[in-house]
């Protein structure tokens, strides 16, 4: 039977990861005019993985006893709707930081092998997620950036 604090430390990763600002843009409209679509597209690839990612771990932890917590979106993701990417990306870029740092915090603390593997697999895909949004978001500042040269 797997540990209370293992089971406490996999529900405070999932509460912080239900509520990252990825999950959040799902149901908000980020302005984006045509050639930014593709940006649009990858961010929602990225969001369809976490969500599978949180499923997954909503699973273990039930299989497990343990008792899953569903989002709390911090207040000032209600300000991000129908922003433009420009501004947006900086902030995604950010708060990934803040869920990679968070996540290999807790997954120091997982003793158990069968948590530490599914930790370990929300850390890697955090730190995925934070290296294509850092990429994106330098693409896009580039492209943004010769399109207001004149």
């Amino acid at each position: 039977m797997m540990q209370a604090n293992d089971l406490q430390t996999l529900a405070r990763m999932l509460a912080r990861q239900a509520s990252s600002l990825l999950q959040y843009l799902r149901g908000a409209w980020p302005w984006t005019p045509a050639g930014e679509q593709p940006i649009l597209e990858r961010l929602g690839a990225i969001q369809t993985e976490e969500s599978a990612a949180l499923r997954d771990l909503v699973n273990f932890l039930l299989k497990n006893r343990g008792t899953p917590t569903g989002p709390v979106f911090p207040e000032e993701f209600t300000t991000l709707h129908f922003v433009g990417l420009d501004h947006l990306l900086p902030r995604l870029v950010a708060f990934q930081r803040w869920l990679v740092q968070g996540a290999e915090a807790d997954l120091a603390n997982l003793t158990d092998p069968a948590a530490r593997t599914v930790g370990e697999k929300l850390v890697a895909m955090n730190r995925r997620h934070l290296a294509e949004l850092e990429q994106l978001h330098g693409r896009h500042s580039q492209a943004h950036a010769k399109s207001t040269l004149r």
